[in-house]
Parts: C-alpha cells; sequence; structure tokens
C-alpha cells in the first residue's frame, strides 16, 4: 500500500473523496450543479453514516421555464372530453392530468384524441425534478407522441367487443353491449396505462330494465387495464411485450401465483393494430397496494404496531407461499425468459437471440442484458462488463472490492435438505424488482394478496438471487425501528422453512441484494459498500473500507489474514442476520 501522507488531514482525505463523486454525479447524471453530504460519527464501539446525493440541470430548468412562459398564451382555457374518456378514480403511478386538443380537427363523432397537453403546473414540476436530464426531455416528448398515436375511440371499440365475445360464450343474450368509459392516461416508469370500465355489463347481462340511468352508472364496474410501453417499439420492445403476456398466462394457468389475467395483446404496431401501438388488456385488481399499509401511520400508539405487526407477517407467510412456486421453472442456464412461439410454453433461456438482428444494431448494453448466462458468477458480473471502466485510484479500489465480495457468494447444491433444491437447476424464474407497489392486497382483510404485479422483465437469474431471497424491503428499508427487520426477517425464514424452500439462500440475500444494488446502481456504489463493511467488521479488526478500496485502487493484494477474517465475518453476517460488535443491520 502507498504510503499516505502524514501533513494530510482527515478533512482534506474527506474532500478528496468527495471530489470524486461530485465529479461522477455530473457525468452520470448529466447535471451541472451536483450535491454530496455526508456526516458519520462515532461512539464507543458503535458507528453511523448519513450520506446524499443529487444533482439539477440549471440550464435545463431555465430552457424549461422560458418554453412555459412563451407557451403560457396558447394553453387551452377548456378541455372537451368524450364521452368514453374521463376520469371516475384515481390511478397508480405518476398521473398528470391533460387537456384535449381538437385543433386537428378531429372532432367528438370521430373519438380521436389528437393530442393531449400537459398543463403549466405539470410543466413546472417537470422542469424542477431533480433527476432531470437530457434523457427526460426525449422521453417527455416521446409520451407525446405515443399519446398522439394511441386511438382512444378503437381501445373503447375493442374493450367493448372483447367482453361482448366473452359474454356470448357464457350467457345467452344478444344484447349490444354500449362503449366502456376510458380512464385518462396516466404513467409508469415505461408503460402508458388506460383503466377501462364497462358499467352496464350487470345491466345487459341480467335485462334489468326497470332501474334508471343513474342506478346503472352505480352498479359495480367489470373494469381493465391496458398499458402501452414507452420504449421504441423495436423487435426488443415486442417481444418483450409478447414474453409478458405468456408469462402471466402461464403463471395464471399453471400456479397459484395471483397475477392478472390477460384479456389479450397485441405486440404488432403495424396497420393492421387499430389502436396504433404495443398493448397488453388485463383484469385491473382492485385491491390497496402494500406500500399503503406496511408502515404505521405517523403518530400511531404503540398497539396498533402490533396489530400492524402480526398483519406484516402473514402478508410475509402469503408472499412466500408465491414465491416458492416459482421453483418449477428451473433451467441450467440464465437471461431473459424464452416461449415456444407455437404453444407458448416456457421451454428454454435462449435470452430472444434472434432480437439480436444486424438490422438493429442493439448496443453491447443490451445484450449482455439478455443473456445467456452460463455460470451465476457471469450473472453478477455482466453489468459491470457494460459499465465505464474506472477513471482513478479510488473507483478501481472500490470495483476490486465488490468482485471480492461477489466472489464470497454461495450458490445452493442439489445436495440442500430442502425441497426447493433436490432437483433445482442453478437458476430460476425470479419477478425482476419486488417492491411494496407491486404487491395489492385484499381491501376487507388487508392481508390476502390479491395479485403480484411487475413482470415486466423478469429473468431467469442465479438461486442466490431468485425465489426464496428476502423481499427487497426487508433488508434496505429505514423507516422502521431497528428492532422490527432482524424479526421479520427471522420470520421470513421460517416461513420459507415450513415451506420447504431454502434457508441458506434467504440468509445470505442480506449480501447477494445489496451486491445487486451495488452492481445496478454505480452511482450509489460507495455508499452501499461502506455500509456493508460497517455492518461486517468490527471496530478492533480494523477491516476499513478506506483500507480495502487504497489498498485494491493501488494494485496490491489484500493481507491474507484480512481477507479470511472479512470471509468469515460475511458467512456469520449471513448465518445470523448480524455481526457481533459491528454495525446491526
Amino acid at each position: 500500500m502507498a504510503e499516505e501522507d502524514p501533513n494530510k488531514s482527515y478533512t482534506e482525505k474527506s474532500r478528496q473523496d468527495r471530489r470524486v463523486e461530485l465529479a461522477r454525479l455530473a457525468r452520470d447524471r448529466h447535471v451541472n450543479f451536483a450535491v454530496t453530504l455526508g456526516l458519520s460519527f462515532r461512539i464507543n464501539d458503535g458507528q453511523a453514516h448519513f450520506d446524499y446525493t443529487g444533482g439539477i440541470d440549471t440550464a435545463k430548468i431555465r430552457r424549461n421555464l422560458a418554453s412555459l412562459l412563451l407557451s403560457s398564451s396558447s394553453w387551452p382555457k377548456t378541455a372537451q372530453s368524450y364521452p368514453f374518456f374521463s376520469s371516475p378514480d384515481k390511478g397508480p403511478g405518476r398521473r398528470i392530468k391533460g387537456t384535449i386538443d381538437h385543433s386537428s380537427g378531429q372532432g367528438q363523432g370521430q373519438g380521436h384524441i389528437a393530442k393531449i397537453t400537459a398543463p403549466p403546473r405539470a410543466a413546472v414540476v417537470v422542469a424542477l425534478h431533480p433527476s432531470s436530464s437530457s434523457s427526460s426531455s426525449e422521453h417527455e416528448l416521446r409520451i407525446q407522441q405515443i399519446l398522439n398515436q394511441v386511438n382512444v375511440r378503437e381501445i373503447a371499440n375493442l374493450s367493448r367487443d372483447l367482453l361482448q365475445s366473452r359474454m356470448k360464450s357464457t350467457t345467452t343474450t344478444t344484447t349490444s353491449l354500449p362503449l366502456p368509459i376510458i380512464s385518462e392516461p396516466f404513467f409508469g416508469s415505461r408503460h402508458i396505462f388506460y383503466i377501462i370500465h364497462h358499467y352496464h355489463y350487470h345491466h345487459h347481462l341480467h335485462q334489468n330494465k326497470n332501474k334508471n340511468k343513474n342506478q346503472n352508472q352505480n352498479q359495480k364496474a367489470i373494469k381493465w387495464i391496458m398499458k402501452i410501453p414507452t420504449d421504441i417499439w423495436d423487435d426488443k420492445c415486442r417481444e418483450s411485450l409478447r414474453t409478458e403476456t405468456f408469462l402471466l398466462h402461464t403463471l395464471r394457468t399453471e400456479t397459484e401465483i395471483p397475477v392478472p389475467e390477460v384479456i389479450d395483446a397485441d405486440c404488432n404496431d403495424d396497420n393492421k393494430n387499430k389502436i396504433g401501438a404495443p398493448w397488453l388488456l388485463m383484469e385491473f385488481i382492485q385491491g390497496k397496494p402494500l406500500k399503503d399499509i406496511w408502515s404505521n401511520p405517523k403518530n400511531n400508539p404503540k398497539p396498533k404496531l402490533k396489530n400492524n405487526h402480526h398483519k406484516r407477517k402473514q402478508i410475509l407467510h402469503n408472499l412466500a407461499k408465491s414465491m416458492l412456486q416459482l421453483s418449477k421453472y428451473a433451467f441450467p442456464r440464465g437471461g431473459s425468459p424464452f416461449f415456444d412461439a407455437q404453444h407458448g410454453r416456457l421451454v428454454d433461456v435462449q435470452a430472444a437471440l434472434a432480437l439480436l438482428a444486424p438490422i438493429n444494431n442493439p448496443p453491447p448494453e443490451q445484450k449482455q442484458r439478455l443473456g445467456p448466462w452460463e455460470t451465476p458468477l457471469s450473472a453478477y458480473t455482466s453489468h459491470l462488463s457494460i459499465q465505464p471502466p474506472p477513471r482513478n485510484i479510488t473507483e478501481r479500489g472500490i470495483d476490486e472490492l465488490l468482485h471480492l465480495l461477489i466472489s464470497m457468494i454461495r450458490e445452493p447444491s442439489s445436495s440442500s435438505s430442502s425441497t426447493c433444491s433436490k432437483n433445482a437447476a442453478a437458476f430460476v424464474l425470479a419477478h425482476p424488482t419486488l417492491s411494496l407497489r407491486d404487491i395489492i392486497l385484499d381491501e376487507k382483510d388487508g392481508v390476502t394478496i390479491k395479485a403480484i404485479l411487475g413482470w415486466d422483465n423478469a429473468c431467469i437469474m442465479p438461486r442466490s438471487l431468485g425465489n426464496e431471497i428476502f423481499p427487497p424491503w426487508l433488508v434496505f428499508s429505514s423507516s422502521d425501528p431497528a428492532w422490527v427487520l432482524p424479526e421479520l426477517r427471522e420470520y421470513y425464514v421460517t416461513v420459507i422453512k415450513e415451506l420447504g424452500g431454502d434457508v441458506n439462500v434467504t440468509r445470505q440475500s442480506l449480501l447477494t441484494l445489496t451486491l445487486d444494488a451495488a452492481i445496478r446502481h454505480p452511482g450509489c456504489r460507495l455508499g452501499v459498500l461502506r455500509g456493508f463493511m460497517d455492518k461486517c467488521s468490527r471496530a478492533f479488526e480494523e477491516l476499513d473500507f478506506e483500507w480495502f478500496v487504497d489498498t485494491l485502487g493501488e494494485g496490491y493484494d489484500v493481507d491474507g489474514f484480512k481477507t479470511r477474517l472479512l470471509t468469515r465475518n460475511v458467512r456469520e453476517l449471513v448465518d445470523k442476520g448480524f455481526v457481533k460488535g459491528a454495525v446491526a443491520w
């Protein structure tokens, strides 16, 4: 290790680290105003660290505000709405209400939306968003283009015809259904959503002509939801939507995992597609997102915390029961799932190699993320191989430390005593990014899972990152008291064991989920690894994060004793959930 300057103070060392982080923030987020704040303190043998990073593109803010002021006189003062286009319900995700512009000459009778324009308030929010970058402007333009292209009238016609066809297969009624009501679109990170309300279904089903119009409107509606991708509609996008469609159908018909029913889909955007965009139509799941009830409301008394804690355990039990059913989809290789074109069966993990034709010329990043991966190690490192190389000693040391920790991951073997491991291959189908928003609960009991959403981009992952891992919020949550998460993790381990899962995989996911977060998010890598090292090293052992980074960054080998000590502590963290004498997880 290079000899340190004895005259260099701790403040100067810390300032140097911050300079590196500021440069990376400006580069990665394309901002000209970057902020990094850090607070670390130690009391006896305990340590705590608080970190914040952010950035703003001030030039973009000025441009957007100037554009807003220049165009403010052209905003429509009133909005005319189609009879089948309204907003009776609030949907999930970021909703930007808009007004309909009829300046193109396509009127109400045609039922086509020519343009949907965001109100000034939404433009200011977009302009001042801290994560804004040049790519966000392109995304907004892409959404505007899709909204202009989507034919809402055809969504209504299609939905009515599909429901009519489903009614004919179950009843003898021949009454024609009216057009459903289509809610205003709302937006996810990569999709546009339309909620479709069939309010008159029960009236036509039972032929009850004694009820007046207002009563019919208050009847329970059949609700569907259509999702349209906002990515460029190339072969990769179409195959992703096709895969999601088949995957939802497979899970619904071959398992008891609660997922929405697929009504229909069209993965093309050619002339035969009257909607004007690739789409997936599913049933709308009425319920409450887990994020709304997982944490207690503020100022709740302690008895309610206990009741909520009991509900949490019931929810975790139901979730584990669903996740373990994915063990039947095990494969010798990893990557994007591939469905048989003729029968729609999940047959291999070929990673849609046909999509990588020279005519499309996809970037190396897309190729790597598709796989296929022959070994679990290649699945972890594939993301690292497509990221920019380290530019200095600090970045090189952080990357080398990450590789060192990845080498400590233990993949389960077929000799495991669990029923899920005995016949399991190295890879298994897994939910891509399970979050509290993806779990929809029954509104009555608050514990029954009605649907698990977010299956787009599902992947065949190494079993150490597969279906037996902790839910991510049991690893990264910071809103609960210190004693809550360890207790819930131990309960989840108990449930996995009772249901025949591999508890070693579950316990080790403290490590694998942390490393996966560091791999996928380079901007957070330093903070994630620093926090992990604090949790698996005692104060007197001198397993200092900076020491590892400096040593590895300079190109020196880590002392064998310290490597063995770190490996032992990592195993203790995995087995017990904590390292005695270190910072609690």
